[in-house]
C-alpha cells in the first residue's frame, strides 16, 4: 500500500519533470491515476483499522448508554457536538495526510453521531415524534458532509435516509407518489455520477427504483393485479436496456449498475407463482 509521504514526493517530481520538460503532462495524469488505483485497494490494514474504530465507538456508545440518565442535558448535547467535530477535524487531518480510506470512514462515524444525536436531542426535549423529518434532516447532513469531504459513505447514509423520509410521507400520505423525493434525490444522484464507486451506484439506482415502485400509490399494493406484474416488467425491461446501452456505449458506470437490477426484476415478475 502506498503510503502519503511517497504520494506526495512523487507528486512533487511529476510536477518538476513536467516542467523541466522531461515529462508530457499526458503522462504525469496517466502516472497519478494509477497510483491513484493502486491507492485505492482497501487492504488489511484499513480494514483492521475500521473494525477497531468500529470496536471502540461501540464501547463508548455502551458506556454512555450506561450512564445516559444521569448525565445532564448540556453535557449530552455537549457529547453529541463535540463527537461530531472530532470526527470531522480528524477526516480533514487523515485527508491531508494521504489516507482518503481513513478521511472517508471518520466522516461517516460523524454523519453517525450526527443521525444518532438528532434522535436524542428529539428524545431529550420532547420534540413531537416525526422520524420521516428526522430522516430529511440525517439526508441533509449527510449530503452536505459527501459534497465537502468527498465520502462516500455519508453519501451511502444519504441514499439510505432520503429513501425512509420518502417512504415515511409515502405511507402518510396514502396516496400516489411522493415528488418531495427528488429533491434531496438529485443533489444525491448528481454527487453518485461523479464518484467512481460501485456501492454507491447500485444505492443510486436501488433508491431510484425504490421511488419507481411506490409511484402508482397504495391502490396498487393492495391486492394483486395483473397491472402491477405488467409495471413490474415494464420497469425491469427500462432497467435492462439503460445497463445494456450504458455498457454497449461506454455510459457512466452508474447507469451500468441498472443492469444486474433489470435482470432481477424481470427474473422475479417472469417466474410464475
Amino acid at each position: 500500500m502506498l503510503t502519503g509521504s511517497y504520494r506526495k514526493r512523487l507528486e512533487a517530481d511529476l510536477i518538476r519533470w513536467v516542467d523541466g520538460g522531461l515529462l508530457s503532462a499526458d503522462s504525469a495524469g496517466a502516472i497519478r491515476r494509477s497510483v491513484a488505483r493502486e491507492h485505492g485497494g482497501f487492504g488489511l490494514p484499513a480494514l483492521l483499522g475500521l473494525l477497531g474504530g468500529l470496536l471502540i465507538a461501540s464501547s463508548v456508545a455502551a458506556f454512555v448508554a450506561a450512564n445516559w440518565e444521569a448525565i445532564p442535558r448540556l453535557a449530552k448535547l455537549g457529547m453529541i457536538l463535540t463527537g461530531i467535530a472530532v470526527c470531522f477535524a480528524l477526516a480533514y487531518r487523515l485527508e491531508r495526510g494521504g489516507s482518503p480510506r481513513g478521511g472517508d470512514a471518520a466522516t461517516t462515524c460523524g454523519v453517525l453521531i450526527f443521525a444518532a444525536g438528532l434522535a436524542l436531542v428529539g428524545q431529550m426535549y420532547h420534540l413531537p415524534a416525526d422520524w420521516p423529518g428526522g430522516s430529511a434532516l440525517v439526508a441533509l447532513g449527510a449530503l452536505a458532509a459527501a459534497f465537502l469531504m468527498r465520502s462516500s459513505g455519508a453519501l451511502a447514509i444519504a441514499f439510505v435516509a432520503i429513501c425512509a423520509w420518502s417512504f415515511g410521507r409515502w405511507e402518510e400520505a396514502r396516496a400516489g407518489a411522493h415528488f418531495g423525493f427528488f429533491i434531496l434525490y438529485l443533489p444525491a444522484l448528481w454527487l453518485a455520477l461523479s464518484r467512481d464507486n460501485r456501492l454507491i451506484h447500485h444505492l443510486a439506482v436501488l433508491a431510484g427504483l425504490f421511488w419507481i415502485g411506490a409511484a402508482p400509490g397504495y391502490w396498487l399494493f393492495q391486492r394483486f393485479d395483473y397491472g402491477l406484474l405488467a409495471y413490474g416488467l415494464a420497469v425491469s425491461a427500462f432497467y435492462v436496456a439503460l445497463g445494456t446501452i450504458a455498457l454497449d456505449r461506454g455510459g457512466p458506470g452508474l447507469l451500468t449498475a441498472c443492469l444486474p437490477w433489470g435482470c432481477s426484476g424481470w427474473w422475479s415478475f417472469s417466474m410464475p407463482s
